[in-house]
């Protein structure tokens, strides 16, 4: 009889044995995702700065030109180089600006907050040891909030989401940590660049685009938001295009009706525009990247070739 309650109480949710568990993976979780990563200046990396310019660009000088920043902490990788309408060049991130964009917020308020912690912002005549630890600082701040807090959010909405395929906790929770943990994943999460960030935006398309079926969320505000996060993907990385080519052609097969379809598009819109205004902004055209303009010459040799590099594979 005992027995049989356990099970009753386990169909109906009233009985979750292993509580420890869920709460032990969750800490770790959130330990090694909320943990500092270091910045290490000397490394002078492009995955971040370019990025980390960007964003510290729009805020400061409503610009994505990224030529003060250059002048003020060095040279770095992955920039491109565009004329503007007088003929004189200058330098851009080369990178989808998905990353930079939500860094925006961040960095905004972080720039209105850090005064009153002890860290004023430095100004031209400030010594360089005060403009590397506002560039440390703000790289943190940036990576903390813009990736690893969300890339931390992914990982328990994802946990949420196996539940549609298994009841079994520890199943489901060796999934999460493996993927989580196990994979380049981590790496990523803990940089301020769109590589994770990228990956959970592209889940989240596929989540919401093959969700239960609700009439009235199907209809508009499910599409929509899967629309959005599948155009994301794509804004947050260039090579994520044929993945957002793969999420529309899903959304079609799924939806059927003139609709869902149009919501979709609507969301995957908004995310090709803000795509579309810095390519404008930046290189002269909203349908040109920045890859052929590499400021790096070696960059540009190769990514001239093909279509942005890629081409017939070389047999030898």
């Amino acid at each position: 009889m005992a027995t049989g309650a356990v099970a009753a109480c386990a169909r109906d949710g009233r009985l979750r044995p292993s509580l420890a568990l869920v709460r032990g993976f969750s800490l770790t979780l959130l330990v090694l995702f909320t943990c500092v990563f270091p910045f290490l200046y000397q490394v002078n990396n492009p995955n971040e700065n370019v990025r980390t310019y960007m964003t510290m660009a729009i805020v400061d000088e409503r610009t994505f030109r990224i030529d003060a920043l250059i002048d003020r902490y060095g040279w770095t990788n992955d920039m491109a180089k565009a004329p503007d309408s007088s003929g004189v060049p200058h330098l851009y991130s080369v990178k989808a600006p998905g990353i930079s964009y939500l860094g925006v917020p961040v960095y905004a308020g972080f720039r209105l907050l850090a005064p009153r912690c002890g860290l004023p912002k430095p100004g031209p005549m400030d010594a360089a040891s005060a403009h590397i630890a506002w560039l440390r600082a703000t790289t943190l701040v940036l990576r903390l909030f813009t990736v690893q807090l969300p890339c931390l959010a992914f990982l328990l909405l994802f946990e949420r989401w196996l539940r549609r395929i298994s009841r079994d906790d520890v199943l489901r929770w060796s999934t999460v940590v493996a993927a989580g943990l196990g994979t380049n994943y981590l790496a990523y999460a803990m940089l301020f660049a769109s590589h994770a960030p990228f990956a959970w935006a592209s889940f989240a398309s596929f989540a919401l685009i093959y969700g239960p079926r609700k009439p009235s969320l199907v209809e508009a505000r499910r599409p929509f938001a899967a629309g959005v996060f599948a155009g994301l993907a794509t804004l947050l990385e260039y090579h994520a295009l044929p993945v957002s080519a793969a999420l529309a052609a899903a959304a079609a097969i799924r939806y059927r009706r003139l609709r869902p379809l149009l919501a979709f598009g609507a969301g995957a819109a908004t995310q090709a525009l803000l795509l579309m205004f810095f390519q404008w902004r930046a290189f002269g055209n909203p349908l040109t990247p920045g890859h052929k303009m590499c400021e790096n010459p070696q960059f540009a040799a190769v990514l001239s070739q093909g279509v942005f590099g890629i081409g017939v594979p070389n047999p030898k």
